[in-house]
């Protein structure tokens, strides 16, 4: 049966380890060979995702995709350290990106757009990570019921 979660493609990279080549020193070249005093994006908004972001808000909804595709994997990363589990960080995912489409009008361009929608993805996670603690399953519950209830 083939698993739930999210359409976004994710599932694919991870099992086939792409995912994790991201953390290979061959993604950090640019990184090396950077120079002290050229430090990038430094207070300034990355331009590609202010055009996108102007154009989701002018009405385009398929110029959300590239946004999406663009940090994914930067947003699941953060919502997996918070969860520590690959289902919960998918929803975690998808739920930031929701949210963040709804609320794009409320993105002030004074910051990236990196990180206010890392800091959804963050805050999404911990909610729901709150939520899993008051959760109690099932089969606890018939068990506790079984020891508790009336004998006859």
């Amino acid at each position: 049966m083939p698993q739930e979660g999210l359409k976004f493609g994710l599932r694919p990279m991870l099992e086939s380890g792409i995912f994790f080549e991201s953390f290979s020193s061959r993604h950090l070249s640019h990184v090396l060979t950077m120079q002290n005093d050229a430090l990038p994006n430094q207070g300034v908004p990355d331009e590609d995702d202010l055009i996108l972001v102007d154009r989701v808000l002018a009405g385009d909804r398929r110029a959300f995709e590239p946004l999406v595709r663009r940090h994914e994997r930067r947003v699941f990363r953060v919502t997996l350290a918070v969860l520590g589990n690959i289902e919960d960080a998918e929803e975690a995912m998808q739920d930031a990106f929701v949210k963040a489409f709804r609320h794009l009008g409320q993105f002030r361009k004074e910051s990236r757009f990196t990180t206010w929608l890392t800091r959804i993805a963050v805050n999404n996670a911990i909610q729901k990570r709150n939520a899993r603690k008051n959760f109690v399953p099932l089969a606890e519950v018939e068990t506790a019921e079984e020891l508790f209830a009336p004998k006859r």
